[in-house]
């Protein structure tokens, strides 16, 4: 890839890099055009991805996920926002059905916009297919849905970012009360394990 680029925050979220691909695939086209494939081979240098073996990604375990929410209290580490389990919100939604809807794959139009949008999961802060520890909690942390897309296989370099403190030591993600929504929501089965490992003494 080329030189490190530098991704806004604005209001707290994080903005797609400056990195030009229509731009520079367009000189890349204009030159191939008119049969001057040296040339467009140039100018494709500056995006330049060669082809790499990338181990395949280690699951990560759900006491895994849930010690690093539970270390970073539930904030994202890289824009600040309060996240809430998956598990969580899916009880919610067992509860109203019809007014915060959750759907498994998170659909569009069947699922409250609050879940993608705050959902908790974890990233590695220097992704796996750089040579980051799959699972070491020293690589971890808490992030909210739309960071984690958007940094994706990026390093914090090349995304202009950086692992922020704990915004708000004193957020649990809910858990506190997870048990009282479990029980709201009939007791699933499903969510046990989550019941166990996020409020075990609850």
């Amino acid at each position: 890839m080329g030189a490190a680029r530098v991704w806004v925050v604005a209001s707290g979220n994080p903005q797609p890099p400056a990195e030009d691909y229509p731009g520079i695939l367009a000189t890349v086209v204009d030159a191939i055009a008119i049969e001057d494939i040296t040339e467009a081979g140039r100018r494709l240098q500056p995006i330049a991805y060669p082809q790499q073996d990338i181990p395949a990604r280690q699951q990560l375990s759900r006491a895994l996920r849930a010690s690093i929410w539970h270390r970073d209290s539930y904030c994202c580490r890289y824009c600040g926002v309060r996240t809430i389990p998956d598990c969580v919100m899916r009880c919610i939604g067992i509860v109203f059905p019809n007014t915060f809807p959750w759907h498994m794959n998170w659909r569009g139009g069947r699922t409250h916009p609050a879940i993608p949008a705050i959902a908790s999961t974890v990233d590695h802060v220097v992704p796996g297919s750089r040579g980051g520890d799959w699972l070491s909690s020293e690589n971890l942390v808490t992030t909210c849905p739309r960071c984690n897309a958007i940094k994706a296989d990026y390093t914090l370099d090349q995304v202009g970012w950086e692992v922020r403190v704990v915004s708000d030591p004193e957020w649990d993600g809910l858990t506190r009360r997870f048990r009282a929504v479990w029980e709201a929501a009939g007791r699933p089965d499903h969510q046990r394990e989550w019941l166990r490992l996020l409020a075990p003494d609850r």
